[in-house]
């Protein structure tokens, strides 16, 4: 029973649930645009973590994510929600920048995706300048 126990954590105690999994970090958005826990986050297109949850902090949306503790996220990054798939499955993009060390994106540095009631709104302006 000892032996399975140590076959089994030496090779998969990176899945454990009580395992940390990355470093966890906070994203400030004026719209969460479809993301939820377990959207993929990434750097350059390569998944690095998860968004853990998805809550509302006043007038904007807080997406709490994890990112692996080998990549560095600066104290001037930024954050993005990306439509990731033509079935508008989301992702959360990190851009690293900055010297310093930070677990919070502020609601100035990130992103909401462009969404259909935007298309609408869009559209709208456009038609009405049509019109004149």
């Amino acid at each position: 029973m000892l032996i399975a126990c140590l076959v089994f954590v030496s090779f998969g105690y990176t899945s454990l649930p009580f395992w940390p999994q990355g470093k966890a970090y906070q994203g400030y958005f004026a719209d969460a645009g479809g993301v939820i826990p377990g959207n993929d986050v990434t750097v350059s297109g390569i998944r690095v973590g998860k968004v853990s949850e998805v809550a509302l902090a006043g007038a904007s949306a807080k997406v709490s994510f994890t990112v692996d503790r080998n990549v560095r996220v600066g104290d001037q990054s930024l954050a993005a929600i990306r439509t990731d798939t033509v079935l508008g499955e989301k992702t959360l993009s990190i851009s690293p920048a900055g010297a310093g060390s930070v677990t919070v994106i502020p609601l100035e540095r990130t992103r909401s995706p462009y969404t259909l009631n935007n298309a609408l709104q869009d559209l709208g302006g456009n038609v009405q300048e049509l019109d004149k």
